[in-house]
């Protein structure tokens, strides 16, 4: 909710004026299956002049998209060329957008023409695009500056990476070389301006800064609540104390809000915590049973070998700084066990023999990913299977343990799968590397096929091939499809499309046979979205191949809001308190 007017302003003197331009606040609600969405950085971008947003959304079959919306339009218009796309930023004059998209930063005009690649890079933690014509963004902690017209980056700031530290979020000042931007380190999320080729902390906590004309920076805080400070950009500094101006902001991964900011002072946010999950058993039928776990920010559970347990990242935050764990659920005690406790330990894969769980560990603050395992049992430590210098986000195991398959996010192939002995993770090498993305691994119960996913028609399909170098590959599903696993022998696959989950039976013998993809039930739970840097399997199947074990948001079947405050700073600039020129 707004914060009151007098609390949130009483710093302000002298007493306002009637404002220009009326305060207008409604809310943008979508239908089912229709929500914003982004797995790293903020969803949404506002116009420079605050005619209207860009935000990422997912359609009913669950690809990510760019939509373009002004605020006199009822529906939302997709923009072409954007699948998969996220974290949108406009241009300086309004006419043009960057965004993410397929391990690229590109751009398109909102008027029509091409999408045109500025540059690669696998990750992006924020980015923005300054009045002359440069752009700047964080990845995997420093900042980069590139033309808008394409180009190398070239690190503009470095942060002390070894100490923990990253640069995230950048926002170019009026004068196109000052940036501002959020430190994060060991202590939390921290407002910081690059100016004269030095990053300078400004002694405020805070996150996902934005800069309004009249001078003044809009921050988030870590518990949600918005706040504006006067601030000079001259000088790079404060000029007064802050105060609140908007509660109930989202706060998402690697400290960042979810809203989006005008120069003119309009405002446009996801409202809220990200709702609590609950683990849920499926049958083929689609009756649902809920687990009598806790409410816990669930992602990608796995059934043990023997489906007595589960292990699951459970997601959590404090201080602003994302970090997620790996737990076990026992089935027959209903309880729940912790098995790492620092970083960020997310999607977990058990060992063939049920006795250990891999899991990916980002490292630091950086998003940098290594490969682990630990004791299913928690005893030990996790000991390290796998570090390469990009992202790491998947691993399954051969029947014997001794091969381990992993998907590598690369800057020019982008996503690919490798083979490496689990005892000599130096001599990894590419099982399957092209220029499309390949993704949503999975081994056969013998270990003899891989089940992956590709773009290489245009569109996720589903693929079988067996694991040796150079063997033929079968399409398996015939009109889109992601996220597939195994049933127990190998004689049956399951994916999703949409919300709909697929079953195929297989002969995998001399000659291969694949039957026709046949729908076993539709429901809202938990799905990879086309253009997130994890794309994962988020679902299981029981070892007899009957249940399906799926992630559930209570509420799930509402559709998400947006938040609009249009003007809210014209009458603060009305009342010349403004900083000094």
């Amino acid at each position: 909710m707004l914060a009151s007017g007098a609390a949130a302003w009483a710093w302000l003197r002298p007493a306002p004026r009637p404002p220009a331009v009326p305060v207008v606040r409604f809310s943008l609600s979508f239908e089912n299956g229709f929500q914003p969405t982004d797995f790293r950085g903020s969803p949404i971008a506002l116009a420079p002049d605050g005619s209207r947003i860009v935000y990422a959304g997912t359609d009913s079959l669950g690809t990510r998209w760019l939509f373009s919306r002004g605020f006199a339009r009822v529906e939302p218009a997709l923009i072409p060329g954007t699948a998969g796309a996220g974290q949108p930023f406009f241009s300086p004059d309004g006419q043009s957008i960057g965004f993410w998209q397929d391990g690229r930063l590109r751009k398109l005009s909102l008027s029509g023409g091409a999408v045109v690649t500025i540059c690669e890079v696998p990750s992006v933690e924020g980015a923005t695009w300054g009045v002359g014509d440069e752009i700047v963004f964080a990845a995997s902690g420093p900042l980069y500056r590139v033309s808008a017209a394409g180009g190398k980056p070239e690190v503009f700031a470095a942060p002390d990476t070894a100490g923990g530290q990253a640069y995230r979020w950048p926002e170019f000042l009026p004068d196109g070389r000052t940036v501002l931007l959020t430190l994060v380190d060991g202590s939390g999320p921290h407002l910081a301006v690059l100016q004269g080729g030095r990053v300078r902390a400004l002694g405020q906590t805070g996150m996902s800064p934005h800069y309004v004309d009249g001078g003044f920076i809009l921050f988030a805080q870590t518990d949600g609540t918005l706040f504006a400070a006067p601030f000079d950009p001259r000088r790079g500094r404060f000029t007064g104390p802050p105060g609140p101006v908007v509660e109930g902001v989202r706060i998402g991964q690697l400290a960042v809000a979810k809203l989006g900011a005008s120069r003119t002072g309009s405002l446009v946010f996801i409202t809220g915590s990200t709702a609590p999950r609950e683990l849920v058993l499926v049958d083929r039928a689609g009756h649902a049973q809920t687990l009598p776990a806790p409410l816990e920010r669930y992602r990608a559970p796995r059934f043990s070998p023997d489906g007595r347990r589960i292990a699951v990242a459970i997601e959590h935050g404090a201080g602003g700084i994302f970090s997620a764990d790996i737990w076990v659920y026992e089935l027959g005690a209903r309880n729940l066990s912790r098995l790492t406790f620092d970083s960020v330990n997310m999607f977990p894969e058990w060992a063939r023999d049920g006795r250990q769980v891999a899991f990916v560990r980002q490292l630091g603050a950086i998003t940098r990913e290594g490969l682990f395992r630990i004791a299913a049992d928690g005893s030990g430590v996790a000991e390290t299977l796998l570090v390469r210098p990009y992202p790491v986000w998947e691993v399954q195991f051969t029947p014997d343990g001794r091969t381990m398959l992993f998907r590598e996010n690369h800057p020019q192939t982008h996503r690919d799968i490798w083979i490496t002995p689990v005892d000599s993770p130096r001599a990894a090498r590419p099982l399957l590397r092209t220029p499309f993305e390949e993704r949503g691994i999975g081994l056969s119960p013998d270990g003899r096929w891989l089940v992956y996913v590709s773009n290489e028609t245009g569109a996720d399909e589903i693929y079988i091939r067996q694991l040796r170098e150079g063997s033929a590959r079968w399409r398996v599903s015939t009109r889109g499809g992601t996220e597939a696993r195994w049933g127990r022998v190998g004689r049956e696959l399951f994916f999703r499309k949409g919300d709909t989950v697929y079953a195929v039976t297989t002969q995998l013998a001399a000659e291969v046979r694949l039957g026709a993809p046949r729908a076993l039930f539709t429901g809202k739970y938990q799905a990879a979205v086309l253009g997130q840097s994890g794309q994962n399997v988020l679902y299981d199947v029981s070892p007899d191949g009957g249940r399906f074990l799926m992630v559930r948001e209570q509420n799930s079947g509402n559709g998400e809001q947006l938040t609009v405050v249009l003007n809210w700073f014209d009458q603060v600039r009305r009342r010349g308190t403004a900083a000094a020129p």
